[in-house]
Formats: C-alpha cells, sequence, structure tokens
C-alpha cells in the first residue's frame, strides 16, 4: 500500500519506526524489491531530532494512541522540519493523538478521516466515471465519527 504508492511518486528512502524493532526489520524485509531504500529507528523520542532534518513525510499507519492500544512515545511533533506532511492513516471519534499533538509552524497534518473521504472519491469515480459528492462523503463521515457519542474536538472532516 503505502510504500508502493510513495515509490510510485519517486521517493528514494523510508524510515520505518515500529513498537517492535524486529516487526519493523520484517516489513522492511518483505518490502524489498519495491524500488525504495529502508531504514529502521527505534519508536522511541526522537532525541535532538538530527537524523529527521530531511523528513518530507511522516505516515502514521499504526492505531497506536486509540483507546486500548498504547501510546506514542513522543508528545509533540517539533522534531518534524517545517515544510513537512504529517498524513495520519488512522481515524476515530474526536480525532487521533497525533493530530493532536503540538507541531511547529509550517507542518501541516492531514488527518485520517480527510484520507478516508479522498480514497473513497477516488474510487467513486473509477467505477462510476462521475465526479464524487465530496461533501456529502465528507459529511457522512463526519457524522459517523462525530454526532454519535463522540466528540467534534477537530471540526468538519
Amino acid at each position: 500500500g503505502v510504500a508502493v504508492a510513495l515509490a510510485a511518486l519517486g521517493v528514494r528512502s523510508v524510515v520505518i519506526m515500529n513498537r517492535s524493532r524486529e516487526r519493523a526489520e520484517a516489513m522492511a524485509a518483505s518490502l524489498d524489491g519495491v524500488g525504495l531504500e529502508f531504514s529502521v529507528r527505534d519508536f522511541a523520542p526522537p532525541g535532538d531530532g538530527r537524523w529527521a532534518k530531511d523528513i518530507e513525510l511522516v505516515v502514521n499507519a499504526t492505531s497506536i494512541g486509540l483507546p486500548g492500544t498504547g501510546t506514542f512515545p513522543f508528545s509533540d511533533l517539533y522534531w518534524v522540519p517545517a515544510g513537512a506532511i504529517v498524513l495520519d492513516l488512522v481515524y476515530g471519534a474526536g480525532g487521533t493523538p497525533l493530530g493532536l499533538m503540538p507541531r511547529p509552524r509550517g507542518v501541516r497534518y492531514v488527518s485520517g478521516d480527510t484520507v478516508l473521504v479522498a480514497q473513497a472519491a477516488h474510487a467513486y469515480q473509477l467505477w462510476t466515471g462521475r465526479t464524487a459528492p465530496v461533501f456529502v462523503m465528507s459529511a457522512a463521515v463526519h457524522a459517523a465519527l462525530y454526532c454519535q457519542g463522540g466528540s467534534d474536538r477537530n471540526g468538519p472532516v
């Protein structure tokens, strides 16, 4: 999924962080041949952040931080350089811990609900040949996530 898309977009290198270093290494090995150079880092506070100075995109593809899944080992995104994008593939009522973390000016956050709607809109257009009703799709996701007992801390999708 994500690695193949990144390779197709011309990305050359990816850093994989996981709660288990062994799983991160296994993931990197399983993606051999995708056309990316992988490195593995411990899922830990980034320290001085020097290793992260060239990051352009951070992708959260884990459920960590949602109820019952543990917590992030860091509490802010100040190690992410200005101009980078933080893309959260996770979504949930009230947002995700990653989306609620403080981040430096110039770092753009894209929520998992936004990604979900964009994927659905693209699929709709492929299947029907028509432009997707993105506003309606977004409203449906918003209603499902926030209007059934959840809080609306992130606002509309």
